[in-house]
């Protein structure tokens, strides 16, 4: 029994040290130090293993508990962003900012060759009446994309379109638009735009992102259905989805700074909506989240997870809102349409 504590005691340890590590993970740019990075992208599973140790110490009654209980609240913030534990303010003005944003996978439906049709994502919209759609993937091709663009224009209040020199990154908003800018890094998928929204009363600026695509969910379906961990090839593939993670996140954490420069340079309480690719634990995340509140944070309750894929607890979604803005609430659609959920906040100034 004795050796068997032991044994514990010195796992436990060995967690806890992961643990910080993933904690130092959104200070230190993941091009020189990407143990951090990964550490923090297995964050949730780290937590995990320290509630697991939490419980084992009670139940034998050791005080080796408060190990883990301190390494949990001392990375309190880091829990709050993958756990939510508030509650929502449902009171409901005129005024109120209903934003969505979603992934919307090219808006070909998950595990099929079909696409959803233009009145299932108006069904979609309906549900929530955002006065603000961020898309990311929107469909690239001029054929493909006009039929949603006029079921929403025509049907809902969503009278404004604009989309980024033909891309993928796309905003429909009930108020019109002021200045428009925005730019694609490696392709017409990733990317940024900001667009001024003249509310009437308010003018904001809406930046709708779109990080370096991590390239690795297929490869951890595959790991998922067919990977056996007695087999060297099953490690390979994990190596080598590490590698990749590796290589984006040092792509998204430039990505992150030059955007985030942009949201400091700008004369109006800003939004900044979108796919990060990346974790709350993240350097990107940090970046970005820098003088904003994260919708999650303030209104969010239970898990967070935005990713709709093999790959588990993984939020990677977000709405970051000015602090002049009261956020009421947040909620993640569990629309199986796409790879992502949409995610909605309302919230007023």
């Amino acid at each position: 029994m004795q050796r068997t504590n032991k044994l514990l005691r010195w796992t436990n340890i060995i967690l806890i040290f992961a643990t910080l590590g993933a904690y130092l993970s959104p200070y230190l740019h993941p091009t020189h130090f990407w143990v951090f990075s990964v550490l923090g992208l297995f964050y949730p599973w780290l937590l995990l293993g320290n509630v697991l140790f939490v419980l084992a110490w009670l139940i034998l009654r050791k005080r080796y508990l408060f190990f883990s209980l301190c390494c949990i609240l001392l990375g309190w913030d880091h829990f709050t962003g993958f756990v939510g534990i508030h509650k929502s303010d449902i009171s409901k003005v005129d005024t109120d900012l209903v934003v969505m944003t979603y992934n919307c996978h090219g808006l070909l439906k998950m595990n099929s060759k079909t696409y959803l049709t233009p009145k299932e994502l108006q069904s979609l919209v309906d549900k929530y009446q955002p006065d603000l759609l961020c898309l990311q993937e929107f469909p690239f091709m001029q054929s493909k994309a006009p039929p949603y663009v006029e079921q929403l224009q025509k049907n809902t209040k969503l009278k404004y379109f604009h989309r980024v020199a033909g891309g993928g990154i796309a905003v429909f908003s009930r108020y019109p638009f002021g200045k428009k800018d925005g730019k694609y890094f490696t392709n017409k998928a990733n990317g940024y735009m900001h667009i001024d929204i003249e509310t009437g009363e308010h003018t904001l600026r809406l930046f709708n992102i779109h990080l370096q695509t991590n390239a690795v969910s297929s490869m951890a379906n595959r790991v998922a259905n067919e990977g056996n961990f007695q087999e060297k090839e099953t490690w390979f593939k994990i190596k080598g989805m590490i590698g990749r993670y590796r290589r984006s996140a040092g792509m998204r954490a430039n990505q992150a700074k030059e955007i985030a420069a942009n949201i400091a340079r700008s004369p109006y309480p800003v939004l900044v909506c979108g796919d990060f690719n990346d974790v709350p634990q993240s350097y990107s995340y940090h970046q970005l989240a820098i003088g904003l509140k994260d919708s999650f944070k303030s209104a969010g309750r239970g898990l967070g997870t935005t990713f709709n894929g093999k790959i588990p607890a993984l939020r990677i979604d977000y709405i970051l809102a000015d602090p002049r803005l009261h956020i009421k609430t947040h909620h993640n659609d569990k629309s199986p349409f796409s790879d992502h959920f949409p995610v909605i906040s309302r919230m007023s100034f």
